[in-house]
């Protein structure tokens, strides 16, 4: 096993691991503010930042493990449809290269809002930097994973059967 495969299923383990955290916490956070409103037990104000926090971490988080493993939703009719292997081959290269430049575009974007973030929590008092960073961060790592489904899309020999193709949803 070379020591980007190594590294990878570390990346893998490290974002399953985080946002599955961030999901078992939010539950039991949320269970707690249930059981709070109907027993009226103590004032759980400050539940609603760390919800805030963990539901944001929790879907940037469980994105890039998504886009990572190619697990996400994807359209394929137009690049089933094309009979030349060579034309899918480029097909699948420009939509690589397209995926990449709007992460791209996004990470550049999330990044200044995050710079930008002046303001803190009510009850914490802790910068939002926390909450918008992890944008920023995610789609750095999916930027990378786009990097190597351009590689791939450059390499790959599409087999000669339509149905065969798999290479972009797999």
């Amino acid at each position: 096993m070379t020591s980007l495969q190594v590294l990878d299923r570390w990346v893998g383990r490290v974002l399953h691991g985080v946002s599955a955290a961030c999901l078992a916490l939010l539950l039991l956070l949320v269970g707690l503010m249930v059981l709070n409103r109907l027993a009226g037990i103590a004032s759980l104000g400050w539940t609603d930042e760390i919800v805030e926090l963990l539901f944001a971490w929790m879907v940037f988080v469980g994105t890039a493990a998504v886009w990572r493993a190619k697990g996400h939703f994807c359209v394929d009719a137009l690049l089933v449809s094309i009979a030349s292997p060579r034309r899918r081959q480029l097909l699948a290269l420009v939509i690589a290269v397209a995926n990449f430049g709007c992460l791209a575009v996004l990470a550049w974007l999330s990044l200044g809002l995050t710079l930008d973030a002046g303001e803190s929590s009510p009850v914490f008092a802790v910068s939002k930097a926390w909450w918008y960073g992890v944008m920023p961060a995610m789609l750095a790592v999916m930027c990378v994973y786009s990097l190597r489904d351009i590689v791939v899309a450059a390499q790959a020999s599409f087999p000669r059967q339509i149905n065969d193709y798999r290479i972009v949803c797999d």
